[in-house]
């Protein structure tokens, strides 16, 4: 897997896993929400607050973990007046 070192930015790097993992997630998981933590894919859910209350009674460090939907095209980032 060709991502950053967990202690490096663990939640860039769990994001990156996520894309790697994107086409694979896409043939049964389309649309779901899926949560990545420690790099590896820990659950899919029907819903993103669904997705963010397993993650929060995992105890996983929420700023750490990647929750994402799969199939969904991130929003894109707009930088004003940088």
């Amino acid at each position: 897997m060709n991502v950053l070192n967990l202690h490096e930015d663990p939640h860039i790097a769990n994001f990156l896993a996520f894309n790697e993992m994107k086409e694979a997630l896409m043939e049964d998981h389309s649309g779901k929400w899926v949560v990545i933590y420690n790099l590896e894919l820990q659950g899919t859910y029907e819903s993103r607050s669904e997705a963010q209350q397993a993650a929060i009674e995992a105890g996983f460090d929420y700023l750490s973990c990647c929750i994402r939907q799969v199939g969904a095209e991130p929003l894109p980032l707009i930088l004003l007046g940088l």
